[in-house]
């Protein structure tokens, strides 16, 4: 099995439009419940604009009335979902671990494929109220590696690595427009 070589992380805190200050910027009710705020912020993340090119893409490609019909596609359905172990996403992420303030994704390949793949990949979302400071820190981390095999160098080139890092910033500030309810 490869080595976990790449992090890229993105958390960002502060600011409208990368952490939701707590009363003026967040759905109130959503304060209330780390739970409910984690899960407000992943439906951001896959419900947003900022996916809705790969949504769109995936769906033409994998979705169909047999294999992948169980999954989430929908932008309805993806803000709607509360995202619990097992929910498949657009057949190319699978949740794999949700806590309180955290949601952890497997993808690289359809969640159909449950077996260790050459190319592999997790992403967390979170959030950490912090009463104190009167934010809401929300964070995406991705970690790509190699699954079968010995990892050589890293699990992507840089330049897509890159992309992947505009990316997430992206996901980042239409999934804050989700929590806001500032959002498309």
């Amino acid at each position: 099995m490869g080595i976990l070589r790449t992090v890229l992380n993105t958390a960002v805190l502060g600011g409208a439009g990368s952490a939701a200050g707590f009363a003026f910027w967040t759905r109130n009710y959503l304060l209330e419940n780390e739970q409910k705020l984690t899960e407000a912020f992943c439906a951001g993340v896959w419900s947003g604009l900022g996916y809705a090119y790969q949504r769109r893409f995936l769906e033409k490609k994998y979705k169909n009335t047999t294999t992948t019909a169980h999954q989430l596609w929908t932008r309805e359905q993806l803000r709607a979902s509360t995202y619990d172990v097992g929910t498949q996403i657009t057949d190319h992420f699978e949740v794999v671990s949700k806590a309180p303030s955290s949601i952890v994704v497997r993808c690289g390949d359809s969640p159909l494929k449950s077996e260790v793949r050459a190319s592999d990949g997790l992403f967390e979302i979170g959030v950490k109220i912090k009463k104190e400071e009167g934010v809401a820190e929300f964070r995406l981390q991705s970690l790509f590696y190699q699954g079968l095999g010995k990892a050589e160098g890293k699990p992507m080139p840089s330049h897509i690595e890159f992309l992947h890092r505009l990316y997430t910033k992206l996901w980042m500030e239409t999934a804050i427009g989700n929590v806001t309810g500032k959002g498309a």
